[in-house]
């Protein structure tokens, strides 16, 4: 009787049994790895990494769309020229880590931007219920830039090169991240000092980048141009005590008076001061007084003559307000009333 005892392998014989059994291993691990590119394409991070490509390479067109942002129509910076325009961008990006519960997850990334960094959260979604469905960014919020005048008035303004009007003092727009140099757009008589406005994906709302407000020369101009023809319609009054106006003549009882008339005997000198947000304008104050006298026909009891103040020190007193157009106006203080100089007539 035969025996079915298997013979032993030889060393080359086993030397071929593991060959093949390493190639089997192989092929499985090559399976692995290259059957689920599917997988790799729904990884939550890829949207997020598309998208902040986009936002350094400067391309917004192609960052809108990725994270599913429709401009508004008063959104005008964003724009591949206004965002060139715009320093301290985004210049690179790490993705920390990626974490998901179903079809919504949430991608953290450390974006460089300018000197320094943060890290920023985005949230993503399935395109659908498939579960190696691709991921996508849910609709983005961009950051929200305000440009506020120190008056509440529509000047112009110009923001990373555009022009923009304020509308009550304030301007305020959606931008991707970046630093957006904010200045009035000039011609007018008023100036402002330059502000910058950054935005980034950490905060959705910036502090405001505040534009102070300061007088041209022609402004300051203008300015004294018009207390001087604020004086002269004061003095053009027949009345002794002109309405609104920083002198008055305090008449003698039981006298009559008639033709009255103001004589400028000296012009104020007055200062313009630093702007003030209380007055919303520039204060005008004296620095050393005018003088004025008021003459008229006196009459009394049958008795008629000259009456007269004699030259009396006045001061003036107000405020420079703009308005929409750049152009500067003087607004008389209110508070004139008994404080003000007056003459007697006698």
């Amino acid at each position: 009787m035969s025996s079915s005892r298997a013979r032993p392998l030889t060393g080359s014989q086993l030397a071929v049994v593991i060959v093949a059994v390493l190639a089997v291993v192989a092929a499985v691990f090559a399976a692995v790895v290259v059957l689920p590119p599917a997988v790799r394409e729904a990884s939550p991070e890829r949207p997020v990494r598309a998208y902040l490509q986009a936002v350094t390479a400067g391309d917004v067109a192609r960052a809108l769309r990725l994270g599913r942002i429709t401009p508004a129509d008063g959104d005008k910076l964003l724009t591949d020229a206004a965002y060139r325009a715009a320093a301290q961008r985004p210049s690179a990006f790490t993705v920390l880590d990626a974490s998901s519960a179903g079809d919504s997850g949430i991608v953290r990334a450390r974006i460089t931007q300018g000197t320094g960094s943060y890290v920023a959260s985005f949230e993503v979604e399935r395109a659908d219920d498939n579960p190696f469905a691709p991921w996508r960014l849910a609709k983005q919020q961009l950051p929200e830039i305000t440009v506020s005048l120190e008056a509440s008035v529509d000047l112009r303004v110009t923001v990373a090169g555009v022009a923009l009007t304020a509308s009550h003092g304030t301007v305020t727009q959606h931008v991707l991240p970046g630093a957006y140099r904010a200045a009035l757009a000039g011609g007018g008589q008023v100036t402002g000092t330059p502000a910058t406005a950054l935005a980034t994906f950490a905060a959705a709302r910036p502090a405001p980048a505040v534009i102070r407000l300061t007088l041209a020369d022609s402004g300051e101009s203008a300015a004294r141009e018009q207390v001087a023809e604020w004086i002269a319609q004061c003095a053009a009054s027949s009345e002794l005590r002109p309405d609104g106006c920083p002198f008055r003549a305090v008449p003698e009882e039981s006298v009559t008076y008639t033709d009255g008339h103001w004589t400028i005997d000296g012009q104020p000198s007055v200062r313009v001061g630093e702007w003030s947000a209380q007055l919303a304008g520039w204060p005008v104050t004296t620095s050393s007084p005018g003088y004025i006298t008021f003459t008229a026909h006196a009459s009394k009891g049958g008795l008629s003559g000259t009456a007269t103040t004699g030259s009396n020190p006045f001061s003036v007193a107000g405020t420079i307000v703009p308005d929409a157009s750049g152009t500067v106006h003087f607004v008389p203080s209110a508070n004139y009333s008994d404080t003000d100089t007056s003459g007697s007539l006698t």
